[in-house]
C-alpha cells in the first residue's frame, strides 16, 4: 500500500497530451496504394512544449497550418489529416492522436472513439446527480454503430470509465464491475483511464541512464550491420509473411530513433543553426523499395546523432563556437545535415513490368531480364544501373537537372521554415552522390544553384576514376587536356584504404601528388591501437621520412582546399581483410565517428592558408618529377 501511495504521489495528470505512432505508417513514399492493415499500437508523446503548441492549434480550429515538431523541427504535424511526416525528404507518415482517454495500457484512443466518449462523458458529468441515483443504468451509454465497442460506462471518480462490448451479463455484470474487483474481473470489458500518467520522479534516473547505453543504441539500424546479413536472405524468392514482419519490425527500430522527439521536457527542440549540410546518396537508394534498411534518410539521421554526441562531448570542437560567442556553444554545433535523394525519380527500375515510361516502343528491363536467378539479377540490377544510367548522356542530364532541382528545393524549404538562417552551405556526396556533386559544381552555368558551397565532401568517391576515364584533369592550367573545377571554398576527398569503390583526386589536380601519401584523419574519440599499429606498419614498410612540398605543389593544391590537401584517408583496421569488410568499409561512413569528427573540425574551425606543408612521400615513386636537361 505505501508503494502505491508514492506511485502515485509522483505521478502527475494531464487533460490532453498528444502522441504519434512509432509502428504502423499511414503512408509510404513511392508506394500509392499501400494501405495499413492494423490500426498502430505504439505511440510515443510529443515534448511538452511541441504537444501544447499542437493543442493551441486544435483548440483555435485552425487545421490548415502545419506545425514544425520534434527534432530540430524536422517534422510537421498536419491537423487536417492527422499525421506527421518529414519536411525535408521523402518518408511514411505516422497518425497523430490527441491524448484524453487512454487504454490499460497507456494508450491514447483514436480521434473519432476519443471524440465519441468525450462527448458522452461530458453529458454525464451534467446530469441530475440526485436524478441519477434512482435511474437505471444512468452510468451507461450506447456509441456509434461504426464502433465496435457497443458501450461505454463511466465510474464516479470522474476519470474511469469500461468500454463494453455488449451488456451480456446484465445487472450482475454491471455490479461487478462498478465494484472494487473492477479492476481484477472486466468481464470482457476493456478498462479507460482519463488523463495521461507520466512518471515525474524517474526523469533524473532516466537521464543518467541515457548516456549509458547510448553508444550501443547508436549502433541499432547501421547498413554495416545488416550487410552482414546472408546474402541468401537478400536474393531468395521472398516469403510475405516474413518480409512484412521484418519489415514492420525495422520500421518499429527506424521509428524510435529516427522521428524521436529527443526527450519529453519543457524546452524546445527547436535548435539554430548557421552551417546546412545537403547530402546526396550514391547508387543502389532504388532497393529502399524493396528493404527499408536501404534509407537514405535513415543513414543520415545517424551522422545527425552522431555529430550532436560528439559535439556535446568534445571540449575542443566547442571551442570553435564559444570563440564566436555563441550562447549555446556547449550542446549547439550549429550544424544541421539533410539528406537529397534523387533514384527514385529517375525511371527505369527492374520491377516495371507493364510498359517503358521512356519509349514505349521499347520494351522494359523485365522483358529482357533471363529467368534464372532472377531475384539476385533484380537485386544486382538495382545497384549496378544506377552507374550505367549515368553512363548514359540522357539520364545523366536528367539526373543532374533533378539533384539541382531538390538542392534548391531543400535549401530554399530550410530557409522558409529558419527564416533567421543566413549561414553557409556545404555539399556532400557519397559514391556516385559525390561524382554528380562534382559535375554539378563544375557545370554552375548549366545546373546552377541558389547558394555558394563552402565545402565539398566527397566520401566513397570514384571521382578519380570517372574523370580519368573522361580523360579530364581537375584544375585549371595551359593543357590542351579537358579540365573541370568544382566551385566551392573546400574540395575534400574522403576515403577508407580497403574501400574498393574509393580512388585518390589529388593526382589530377598535379600527377606529382601520387608519390605521396593522402592525408590521415585523426581518431575522432579516444585512441584506436590496433588502427595506430596499421598506420605504423603501413609506414615501416611502404613510406619515407615527411618531407616539406614544394611551393608549387603547394600552390596548386590551395586553390581547391585551404588545408593545402584533397585527399584525407581514414586510418585502416587489422582485421579489414575480407570482402564482406571491404563492401562494409563502402557503406559505413556515415556511421563513423570518424566521419563525424572530421566534418565538425573542418566545418567549424577558421581556415588559415599554411605557407608550408609538410608531405610523406612514398617509397616507390610512381611519378618522376620533371627532368631537367
Amino acid at each position: 500500500m505505501k508503494v502505491r501511495a508514492m506511485w502515485k504521489e509522483n505521478r502527475r495528470y494531464f487533460s490532453s497530451r498528444w502522441f504519434y505512432a512509432i509502428d504502423i505508417p499511414k503512408t509510404k513514399p513511392f508506394e500509392s496504394e499501400y494501405v495499413p492493415k492494423t490500426a498502430p499500437l505504439k505511440f510515443q508523446p510529443f515534448s511538452k512544449v511541441d504537444s501544447k503548441r499542437i493543442e493551441d492549434l486544435y483548440t483555435q480550429k485552425n487545421f490548415s497550418r502545419k506545425l514544425d515538431v520534434n527534432e530540430d523541427h524536422l517534422f510537421e504535424v498536419d491537423l487536417e489529416k492527422f499525421s506527421m511526416n518529414p519536411i525535408y525528404w521523402d518518408g511514411p507518415s505516422y497518425e497523430i492522436r490527441r491524448g484524453i482517454w487512454f487504454d490499460d495500457q497507456n494508450r491514447p484512443l483514436s480521434h473519432d472513439l476519443t471524440k465519441a466518449i468525450e462527448e458522452l462523458h461530458q453529458q454525464w458529468l451534467s446530469r441530475d446527480k440526485e436524478k441519477s441515483k434512482t435511474t437505471e443504468l444512468r452510468d451507461i451509454f450506447r456509441l456509434p454503430k461504426d464502433s465496435k465497442w457497443k458501450y461505454v460506462m463511466f465510474f464516479e471518480d470522474d476519470r474511469t470509465a469500461f468500454l463494453l462490448p455488449d451488456i451480456y451479463g446484465g445487472h450482475l455484470q454491471l455490479t461487478i464491475l462498478r465494484s472494487s474487483v473492477a479492476q481484477l474481473i472486466q468481464l470482457g470489458a476493456s478498462k479507460l483511464t482519463k488523463g495521461y500518467e507520466e512518471p515525474s520522479s524517474l526523469t533524473e534516473r532516466a537521464k543518467e541512464i541515457e548516456g549509458q547505453v547510448i553508444e550501443h543504441a547508436m549502433g541499432l539500424g547501421k547498413i554495416s550491420d545488416m550487410i552482414s546479413w546472408e546474402f541468401s536472405d537478400l536474393v531468395k524468392f521472398p516469403n510475405e509473411e516474413n518480409n512484412s514482419k521484418q519489415e514492420e519490425d525495422m520500421m518499429k527500430d527506424e521509428m524510435s530513433k529516427d522521428y524521436d522527439n529527443g526527450d519529453s521536457s519543457e524546452k524546445s527542440h527547436y535548435r539554430p543553426t548557421n552551417h546546412l549540410v545537403l547530402c546526396v546518396h550514391g547508387i543502389g537508394q532504388n532497393l529502399g523499395k524493396k528493404y527499408q534498411y536501404v534509407n537514405f534518410a535513415h543513414t543520415v539521421n545517424l551522422l545527425r546523432n552522431n555529430i550532436k554526441y560528439l559535439y556535446k562531448s568534445n571540449p575542443s570542437l566547442q571551442e570553435f563556437n564559444s570563440a564566436r560567442k555563441f550562447p549555446d556553444y556547449k550542446t549547439n554545433s550549429g550544424t544541421q545535415v539533410l539528406p537529397i535523394t534523387w533514384r527514385h525519380a529517375i525511371g527505369f527500375n527492374t520491377d516495371e513490368t507493364n510498359t517503358n515510361r521512356d519509349n514505349e516502343d521499347l520494351p522494359t528491363l523485365a522483358d529482357l531480364t533471363v529467368d534464372g536467378i532472377r531475384p539476385l539479377r533484380k537485386l544486382l540490377g538495382d545497384v549496378g544501373l544506377d552507374i550505367l544510367l549515368y553512363g548514359d548522356d540522357f539520364y545523366l542530364d536528367r539526373i543532374l537537372k533533378h539533384v539541382t532541382n531538390e538542392l534548391n528545393d531543400v535549401y530554399e524549404k530550410y530557409r522558409e521554415h529558419n527564416p533567421e538562417f543566413d549561414g553557409k552551405v556545404s555539399l556532400l556526396g557519397h559514391s556516385l552522390g559525390s561524382v554528380i556533386l562534382f559535375d554539378i559544381l563544375s557545370q554552375q552555368s548549366k545546373f546552377p544553384l541558389n547558394f555558394e558551397v563552402d565545402n565539398f565532401f566527397a566520401i566513397g568517391s570514384p571521382i578519380g576514376v570517372f574523370k580519368l576515364i573522361q580523360r579530364t584533369k581537375i584544375g585549371e592550367s595551359d593543357s590542351s587536356t579537358r579540365q573541370q573545377t568544382p566551385a566551392c571554398n573546400n574540395f575534400y576527398n574522403l576515403f577508407h584504404p580497403c574501400d574498393p569503390i574509393s580512388y585518390r583526386v589529388e593526382p589530377l589536380i598535379d600527377k606529382v601528388t601520387a608519390n605521396y601519401e593522402a592525408e590521415w584523419i585523426p581518431h575522432a574519440t579516444g585512441y584506436d591501437f590496433i588502427a595506430d599499429t596499421v598506420k605504423n606498419l603501413m609506414s615501416d614498410k611502404n613510406l619515407k621520412e615527411k618531407e616539406l612540398m614544394t611551393q608549387r605543389l603547394l600552390s596548386n593544391l590551395l586553390r581547391f582546399n585551404s588545408n593545402g590537401r584533397v585527399d584525407y584517408s581514414f586510418q585502416p583496421n587489422l582485421l579489414d581483410v575480407d570482402v564482406w569488410s571491404a563492401i562494409k568499409s563502402h557503406v559505413s561512413y556515415f556511421e563513423d565517428m570518424d566521419t563525424a569528427g572530421f566534418l565538425l573540425k573542418e566545418i567549424l574551425k577558421k581556415h588559415v592558408k599554411p605557407k608550408t606543408h609538410e608531405i610523406t612521400k612514398l617509397k616507390s615513386t610512381k611519378v618522376e618529377t620533371k627532368k631537367t636537361k
